[in-house]
């Protein structure tokens, strides 16, 4: 454990639907989204038979190597933001709606958040999210097609979140904040389509 405060913690994914920086304003939704980190395997991994290695997957808080309850990671995490206050960030590090995100505009948006002059919009309705400006990565919440898509990205992850229940008799169970969250962020993108 640590005993030094740790501004930020930055959750590294390459999902599409995500811009290539998210700010998550609440505990719970900030937890979700490491215990539901989505990602793509690398060589570096010694992955066994024909394995897609652009398919996503979701690989809680970036360790395959856990040996002891996921639900411990999620709480020791959890703490950090709700009692430490410690920022939490997405950063996209594969492409958003086909724009590959380049490294310079992920360490540009790394300086932007260190200096303090990164100015976060909110990401459509959804609660407790908002979303760094990049030039070149459009947001638009009036794309159908694209609301669809991290509305799918969203369910994927809150269907991760259910399997843990089950699998392995609960071994890995989580607090239901964590679906919840991730629930309260569906309902949000559901009323935001209905309004267009």
């Amino acid at each position: 454990h640590l005993t030094e405060s740790i501004d930020a913690i930055f959750w590294i994914m390459k999902d599409d639907t995500l811009p290539p920086v998210v700010k998550l304003e609440d505990p719970d939704l900030a937890a979700a989204f490491g215990v539901t980190l989505a990602t793509k395997r690398s060589t570096a991994e010694n992955v066994i038979g024909d394995v897609d290695r652009d398919h996503l997957v979701i690989e809680p808080f970036a360790n395959p190597f856990r040996s002891y309850p996921l639900g411990e990671d999620y709480q020791d995490f959890h703490q950090l933001f709700e009692q430490r206050q410690t920022a939490c960030y997405i950063l996209n590090t594969g492409s958003y709606n086909g724009q590959n995100v380049k490294p310079a505009d992920t360490l540009g948006a790394i300086a932007k958040i260190v200096d303090e002059t990164a100015a976060f919009k909110p990401f459509g309705l959804l609660p407790k999210m908002r979303y760094l400006p990049l030039s070149g990565f459009n947001v638009d919440f009036g794309d159908n097609d694209y609301l669809a898509r991290l509305r799918q990205r969203l369910e994927d992850r809150l269907a991760f979140i259910a399997t843990k229940d089950v699998d392995h008799d609960g071994y890995d169970r989580l607090p239901i904040d964590a679906s919840r969250a991730l629930e309260d962020v569906i309902a949000a993108l559901d009323q935001q389509a209905a309004a267009m």
